[in-house]
């Protein structure tokens, strides 16, 4: 996470992580619900529970961010 500094009353807080990354044509679609990039579970991992690839994370971050006078952007 990175905090830049600056005048303005709400500065950008940029964040990133180490994931391999979306493609920019399904940027369109990052908000959306049920989007998901995530890979489908195999059919030998069908004893655990996916923590991942419900498409649920990133509409609901953008949700919270604007109820805070936020936003979320690709």
């Amino acid at each position: 996470m990175e905090y830049h500094s600056a005048e303005d009353k709400y500065p950008p807080i940029t964040m990133s992580d180490r994931g391999g990354g979306i493609p920019r044509s399904t940027t369109d679609h990052l908000f959306k619900y049920m989007y998901s990039t995530a890979p489908q579970p195999s059919k030998s991992d069908s004893h655990t529970v996916p923590l991942a690839g419900y498409g649920y994370g990133l509409p609901i971050a953008r949700l919270y961010a604007r109820y805070f006078h936020g936003d979320l952007m690709p």
